[in-house]
């Protein structure tokens, strides 16, 4: 299955945004300032780093079994990985739709030495079924870096702090939303 990836549009005053394709951590020096100690860079909200657009396909159930459910898109080379607070849109009838999701980009270090590279889309508050649906990603704000964990437990643990950041994100930077939606 092939997909898309767009880079999102930046006004003159966001071309320090831009990213470029180096390494990931010199990248992030680079154009933020940001290194594995300091914080991300404040971003404007509304403007996505990256826009994905792919079909959903099934996984290996990872993110089922550990409670975070995923809708999983594969990736080439091109993305950032880490773990984003973002959004994913679709069709549902005539009408689009958009869910705040925490989105995982990466070969999944806690259970794969080199895994396949994917993005998974853990949309909050959706319990459907994508299989087979073109959805649009959009990462708007690095939560963290990529890592592997010593244990589901632990995972578990992070994915919950993952989630409760992208509730904060959201209920700050999406109209109407509070950090419980």
């Amino acid at each position: 299955m092939t997909h898309e990836v767009e880079q999102a549009e930046l006004t003159a005053s966001d071309e320090a945004l831009r990213v470029e394709r180096p390494t990931f951590p010199a990248m992030l020096s680079e154009s933020t300032g940001y290194t594995p100690s300091s914080p991300p860079a404040p971003r404007q909200p509304g403007i996505p780093q990256r826009v994905i657009v792919g079909e959903v396909e099934h996984g290996n159930a990872w993110g089922r079994l550990l409670g975070f459910p995923t809708a999983n898109l594969p990736l080439d080379d091109s993305e950032v990985d880490g773990v984003w607070a973002g959004t994913v849109s679709f069709l549902q009838g005539d009408i689009e739709v958009e869910y705040v999701a925490a989105i995982s980009v990466g070969t999944r270090p806690t259970y794969y030495a080199d895994g396949v590279r994917l993005l998974e889309a853990h949309l909050l508050n959706f319990s459907d079924s994508l299989y087979g649906i073109e959805v649009t990603v959009r990462l708007h704000k690095l939560l963290r870096l990529q890592e592997a964990f010593d244990s589901s437990d632990a995972l578990i643990d992070q994915l919950v702090v993952d989630v409760t950041a992208t509730r904060q994100w959201a209920a700050t930077n999406i109209a109407g939303l509070t950090a419980t939606d």
